[in-house]
Order: structure tokens, then sequence, then C-alpha cells
């Protein structure tokens, strides 16, 4: 497994490793998607975070897509996320740039 990209690949905002996106399927295009999606809105890494079947299938397909070690990314991963209860109500502020 290449570890070393996994460490560059990690960022607080977007995480790029590997492929380019315009080579992707559409499926390994989602994945990258929701990966960031999570990262830069709370509300849906509250819904798709850790501990639910959605999450660690997610992670584990990101982590297969880019050949990184699942247990690394996913350690490493779910640092960059900022998990906001629904009940908490919601704010513009609680998500960042949705810019794709």
């Amino acid at each position: 497994m290449n570890t070393g990209a996994l460490s560059a690949g990690i960022s607080t905002s977007w995480i790029a490793v590997g492929k380019e996106e315009e080579h992707m399927t559409k499926a390994e295009e989602f994945v990258s998607h929701m990966i960031k999606r999570c990262q830069i809105d709370g509300r849906l890494a509250w819904l798709i975070g850790p501990m639910s079947r959605a999450y660690d299938l997610m992670v584990e397909a990101y982590a297969e897509m880019k050949d990184l070690n699942v247990k690394e990314f996913e350690r490493q991963y779910v640092k960059t996320l900022k998990p906001i209860p629904l009940n908490k109500g919601w704010d513009k502020n609680d998500v960042e740039d949705a810019s794709p």
C-alpha cells in the first residue's frame, strides 16, 4: 500500500492523491466527491460519519481506489471532519465553500 501518498494526500479541506478526476469512473468520482463533501459540510459528516456503515464503505472504497492502507487513511481522515449535530440548527458558517 502507498502510505507515503496518504500523508501528502490528507488536508483539512481537500484530499487529492492518485488518479486525476478526469480519469475516474463515475463510482470513483462519487466516492471522491463524498469524501470531500463530508470534510466541508459538518451536517453531512454528522449523518455519514464514523460508526455508520455508509462511512465505513466510503472510507474503504476511497482507500482502495487510491491504493492506501484503509486503517491509516481512516485514522487521518477522521481528524479532518467537523461533524455538526442536526439538532444544533443550521448556520451558513457551518459549511465551508461548497465549490466542487
